[in-house]
């Protein structure tokens, strides 16, 4: 914590705009919660409401041998 507090008072000489920039953080974080939230809800709500396929989904994937 000292060393990021050295850091801010130094840089804040050069950019006058840090504490704007620190105030911001936590906006990306509650972004990235909030669009995989709406993901997997726009994803999920489709299955639910159809209910299980009538035959299962398998993956048959080509494997090498080496």
């Amino acid at each position: 914590m000292l060393q990021i507090g050295v850091a801010a008072v130094v840089d804040l000489r050069l950019d006058p705009r840090l504490l704007l920039a620190c105030l911001l953080l936590p906006i990306s974080p509650l972004a990235h919660w909030l669009i995989s939230a709406l993901a997997a809800i726009f994803a999920q709500t489709p299955g639910l409401f159809r209910g299980p396929r009538e035959k299962r989904v398998v993956w048959d994937l080509p494997r090498s041998e080496s």
